[in-house]
């Protein structure tokens, strides 16, 4: 049979149910529409949209697609760079190398977070909807007390979740910052070798250009390798 609690618990989730309905077929203009929302405040429960929690999912299932986006963008990114990586090895000549790195800091401006932050605004503006969920049915009476910890729990799982993938993303967001940064320093380099290249009288140290090229070649690798391995861990990390 249940303890009293329980059965208070019910016949008050069965009642506020049914005036729920009635409402949802009564216009809430007039004397009638108006006792029933006075009702249903009496009785210690809001109005509100009784599709909300489906209104929340549906925020957290583009979260999540957009999440997947990023991962395939990371992944294409990825390639790009091994790509870059074994290509770069082979440069010995600075203007080419320049345009290399330059195509590849774009790349990764394309994917940079930092500047494109809507999907981190989304996960912020979605976990504060949940939180608000799992306040919400928390304390919500039309449900028993055990009820009521089932539902905020399950909410909870989701708030972690939604939690974990949001600080993730201004991770991914900070290293791709540091690449972007890093590629544009070195193609800086790169242009001051070119003009001094271009020095009238430095036929003499044109050799010594060439040679900081390549050690700049060497520098990029290593990089590019490490960033390589750094995107594939951040990947996984999702």
């Amino acid at each position: 049979m249940g303890s009293a609690e329980q059965q208070g618990g019910l016949r008050r989730r069965d009642f506020l149910r049914g005036t729920a309905a009635l409402a949802a077929t009564i216009p809430l203009r007039g004397a009638v529409g108006a006792s029933i929302i006075s009702l249903l405040a009496a009785c210690g429960k809001e109005v509100e949209p009784l599709d909300k929690s489906a209104e929340v999912v549906a925020q957290i299932k583009e979260f999540a697609i957009q999440i997947e986006g990023v991962k395939t963008s990371l992944a294409d990114l990825k390639t790009k760079i091994n790509d870059g990586a074994k290509a770069m090895s082979q440069e010995t000549v600075a203007e080419p190398l320049r345009k290399a790195v330059e195509g590849l800091r774009i790349q990764v401006f394309s994917v940079n977070l930092a500047d494109n932050s809507e999907i981190i605004k989304n996960g912020l503006k979605t976990l504060k909807n949940a939180t608000e969920r799992r306040e919400t049915l928390g304390h919500d009476t039309r449900f028993t007390p055990a009820e009521q910890q089932t539902l905020a729990a399950g909410w909870q799982g989701r708030i972690n979740a939604i939690t974990a993938a949001t600080d993730h993303l201004e991770r991914t967001s900070t290293r791709l910052v540091e690449l972007q940064l890093s590629l544009q320093t070195t193609e800086d380099y790169i242009v001051e070798l070119i003009e001094l290249e271009q020095f009238p009288f430095g036929r003499a140290h044109s050799g010594d250009i060439k040679q900081e090229v390549g050690k700049t070649t060497e520098s990029l690798g290593n990089d590019l390798r490490a960033a390589s391995v750094d995107i594939d861990n951040l990947i996984k990390q999702f």
